[in-house]
């Protein structure tokens, strides 16, 4: 029963099992998909569905049936249930070799060879229509597969959210899949990258551009907790080695653009009296657009300390 809870443990709770590691990548301007990737997509769409739940209390229901109410004994899911639960949801979207691998598990290890190689990454499965195609199949929708929980990577879709997608085709089994590794996010948060695409697609180059975002990154009550909300109506500045100084202010997401700029190297600073940057307090990131068409910056701001000189 003890090995049997670690499985069901792992299924909902990943974290126990896993993390998510991503390399970190450049800006998209500087770093465009080829247009030749067969197994790249890219899209601008309308979650329809996630498939079988978006949470977890829906992921278990859908997997072992409803726990019933409090007048029902409660009965652990087995080793068998699991297994079986997995099969039913999901053999339709499984290659032969991965339901032959899930239909042999006879005990703990046999089933982690099936979460190891299908589950981490193909935990959940959503739906969408195509709003706007850059790359990839021309289908009016497209079907993509994602993480079961957070620590895996998963992407947290929800029905009606708009997002731009960048998916990768697996070779074997044909599915389509996205993480937290990948450059997807909504729509609302992609208004550089969704530029970006459009000139690239139309045979374009943005002139040169700085953009990012600001957020709150301040330890909190009790908790002290971090709620990384946007900083609006920030002030933002640029100045070049020359002297010449720029400013802007972050929009009510917390975005800010600088667009039209001349190829040269940028000091970028936020002059909030009170704050600072969070990560490498006291360092005004140094940007050079003699090198590279653009340059994104994710400020994480603190309050309470000296600000960036």
């Amino acid at each position: 029963m003890i090995r049997v809870f670690v499985i069901i443990s792992c299924l909902f709770f990943p974290a126990v099992a896993l993390a998510c590691k991503c390399v970190l990548r450049g800006p998209l301007c500087a770093d465009l998909p080829p247009r030749d990737s067969a197994r790249t997509a890219v899209f601008i769409g309308k979650v329809t569905q996630v498939y079988p739940s978006e949470s977890m209390e829906g992921y278990w229901e859908a997997l072992y049936g409803p726990r019933g109410g409090p007048e029902v004994q409660y009965r652990p899911p087995s080793f068998t249930d699991t297994r079986e639960g997995l099969l039913r949801l999901w053999r339709n979207d499984l290659t032969s070799e991965e339901v032959r691998l899930l239909s042999a598990a006879t005990n703990e290890s046999g089933l982690g060879a099936f979460l190891d190689s299908v589950f981490w990454t193909h935990g959940k499965k959503v739906r969408f229509t195509v709003a706007e195609r850059f790359l990839g199949p021309a289908a009016a929708s497209f079907v993509l597969f994602t993480g079961q929980g957070m620590s895996d990577c998963e992407m947290h879709f929800k029905k009606g959210e708009e997002w731009l997608i960048f998916a990768r085709q697996d070779r074997e089994s044909g599915r389509w899949s996205a993480s937290l590794c990948d450059r997807s996010s909504k729509l609302v948060n992609s208004k550089n990258e969704v530029a970006a695409l459009r000139a690239w697609k139309g045979g374009r180059m943005l002139a040169p551009h700085i953009y990012g975002r600001l957020v709150d990154e301040t330890m909190r009550g009790q908790a002290r907790s971090i709620t990384f909300a946007p900083l609006i109506g920030v002030t933002v500045t640029l100045q070049t080695e020359e002297g010449r100084r720029l400013e802007t202010k972050t929009d009510e997401k917390g975005n800010f653009l600088f667009e039209n700029l001349e190829k040269k190297r940028y000091t970028l600073d936020v002059p909030l009296p009170g704050w600072s940057f969070g990560m490498n307090a006291g360092v005004a990131p140094v940007f050079d657009l003699m090198t590279q068409p653009c340059a994104q910056y994710h400020g994480w701001m603190r309050e309470g300390r000296s600000p960036t000189p």
